[in-house]
């Protein structure tokens, strides 16, 4: 597993090293990396943060910006 100290601090969903909207760059580089054999479960793993992220971020607007932020940067995936 590789050492990510870019996670999400709940219930903001902000990364608590560099304070972005998480994933963050960084937090997107080590998610590809450690999941780099199993891209389905970076999808499922991501979707599932979404769902939680979509309860707790109250007044935001669940639109495909919020979808995207969490699962549809990883779309290029697919197409390899």
């Amino acid at each position: 597993m590789v050492e990510n100290s870019h996670t999400a601090a709940r219930p903001s969903w902000l990364c608590r090293r560099c304070g972005c909207p998480w994933p963050c760059h960084l937090a997107k580089g080590h998610l590809l990396v450690e999941y780099r054999d199993e891209p389905t479960g970076l999808g499922l793993y991501l979707a599932i943060q979404w769902g939680e992220a979509s309860r707790e971020l109250d007044g935001v607007d669940m639109s495909d910006a919020l979808w995207d932020r969490f699962v549809g940067w990883i779309h290029p995936l697919r197409r390899r």
